[in-house]
């Protein structure tokens, strides 16, 4: 398996710049204001905080399942497992708030 990147464009002058590199990842990543959400370690358990600025993951949040989508909304990142449910994380304490499991089927 390759590596994965993040990298940033310049929407002025279309210049590309490597933000991350990571030894593998899943789904796209998501931006909730200054903070952007991915799951750098592929699809296991983590879905991690990346600060730009410093090119670093800031921190790592364990969903309990593989992280395969996330999405930034109401103040919230969402992130369905692959143990069929969604996880609501608290962008700015890090910490999950809610797990709503998908109904059977």
């Amino acid at each position: 398996m390759g590596s994965f990147f993040l990298e940033r464009i310049d929407s002025g002058t279309g210049a590309v710049s490597r933000v991350l590199t990571v030894g593998g990842a899943c789904g796209e990543p998501t931006a909730d204001g200054a903070q952007l959400w991915w799951a750098t370690d592929g699809c296991t358990n983590p879905i991690s905080d990346v600060d730009t600025g410093s090119q670093s993951i800031v921190t790592r949040v364990d969903v309990g399942g593989p992280a395969f989508l996330a999405s930034a909304g109401l103040g919230s990142i969402w992130v369905v497992t692959g143990n069929n449910e969604l996880v609501r994380i608290d962008p700015a304490a890090h910490s999950i708030t809610e797990h709503l499991p998908f109904p059977p089927g």
